[in-house]
């Protein structure tokens, strides 16, 4: 699949000194200070999609919002919608009530678009039936992984020209495991876990050789490192 037939993939993660994305307790764990929290709201409003897997969504129920309202208001008057559109993928399809992501932010506007929601063709009605009017539910092709190519080319279909992808580790090593990378942001914490350390990125297929790193930055506390992968194709 060439770069014509998908969006581009920039794929973002905090973590420890160490490589850990999260620890051995319940509660979340959040390296990201206020800098890297608007440089990351500055990284949403420059894609079009957003991009998590199920169990980050069921674990830390994130927004996945522009959050600052000038960002919003500019990213709205150039896409005629609010926020980029919210993809996720589940292999279980279980979602728990209240999860922000199927929130409308704007009521029963049309500003804002439905978020989109990957599922195996087997639980495809279930779920659709489970959230109602609140997502767009697609079917997988019948294979055991996730198809990052068949999201990547249904995205691509509908407009998404640039995605971000922001967890959690599954979903992150699958695409890592792919040549569908584009770019990475790590932004490392000055946190050492050690054995309280819980999540990392999980081992993926070969060796991810030939990243260029393309700038390295202090914010606050943390560092930000920004790399281009040569394996997708990218000048």
């Amino acid at each position: 699949m060439n770069h014509t037939e998908r969006p581009y993939v920039l794929l973002k993660a905090a973590l420890s000194l160490d490589g850990f994305l999260d620890d051995c307790s319940q509660e979340r764990l959040v390296f990201s200070n206020t800098e890297d929290a608007e440089a990351v709201d500055v990284l949403r409003a420059s894609c079009d999609a957003i991009l998590v897997g199920a169990g980050t969504m069921r674990a830390d129920n994130p927004r996945l919002r522009i959050r600052s309202e000038k960002l919003r208001a500019d990213y709205e008057l150039r896409t005629k919608t609010s926020n980029p559109l919210r993809v996720t993928v589940t292999k279980t399809g279980e979602f728990r009530d209240g999860l922000a992501f199927f929130e409308n932010d704007n009521g029963e506007s049309k500003k804002e678009p439905l978020p989109l929601v990957f599922c195996p063709a087997g639980l495809e009605s279930g779920v659709r039936s489970k959230l109602s009017a609140k997502a767009e539910v697609l079917a997988l092709p019948e294979r055991d992984e996730v198809c990052i190519e068949f999201v990547l080319k249904t995205l691509k279909a509908r407009g998404i020209e640039r995605l971000i992808v922001e967890g959690g580790a599954a979903l992150h090593s699958a695409f890592l495991s792919s040549s569908f990378v584009d770019e990475i942001r790590l932004a490392y914490a000055p946190i050492v876990l050690g054995e309280r350390g819980g999540t990392t990125f999980r081992s993926f297929r070969g060796a991810l050789k030939g990243l260029v790193l393309i700038s390295v930055e202090k914010l606050d506390t943390m560092s930000v490192l920004k790399f281009s992968s040569k394996r997708s194709g990218c000048k």
